[in-house]
């Protein structure tokens, strides 16, 4: 396991590795975070709570696109990357939580075949939701991609 230093954005959503993430940050002090990681490699740790108790799980978070208003409020996207367990607050300088954590991998317990299996279940369920309700709303859109990845599907 990795042992991770990462400025902490606790929001009440859950970000999952492989996926997009929207956010608008209008706090002066998650400006500064996000300035401070700009500056750095770009990431930083969401994690779905505002009580935060050492052993919770949240989701590395790596800034793909950025919007900067005139104001200094920003849009920004965030890639989910890997899970990790909160250790720790640490002290800091910073106006925003910094904290450690370790690096949660995935654990194969699944076979390829029942993973394949689950993951075409999850798709054929997911197409027959979204085109009744784009049916319903006389949507002509093209169904959304999903990635080829089984494991990020199930």
């Amino acid at each position: 396991m990795t042992d991770l230093l990462l400025p902490i954005f606790p929001l009440d959503v859950v970000l999952f590795p492989g996926t997009l993430m929207p956010l608008h940050l209008f706090e002066p002090r998650y400006r500064q975070m996000l300035a401070d990681v700009r500056k750095g490699d770009g990431r930083f740790g969401i994690i779905a709570e505002r009580d935060l108790p050492a052993g919770r799980m949240g989701c590395v978070a790596e800034v793909t696109d950025v919007e900067v208003m005139p104001d200094g409020r920003a849009n920004i996207i965030v890639t989910g990357r890997e899970r990790f367990a909160l250790i720790a607050f640490v002290e800091h300088d910073a106006p925003y939580h910094v904290a450690t954590g370790t690096v949660v991998l995935d654990e194969s317990g699944s076979s390829a075949v029942a993973l394949a299996v689950a993951a075409d279940e999850v798709i054929a369920n997911f197409k027959r939701v979204v085109k009744a309700v784009r049916t319903l709303n006389d949507d002509t859109d093209p169904l959304p991609e999903l990635p080829d990845d089984a494991g990020q599907v199930a």
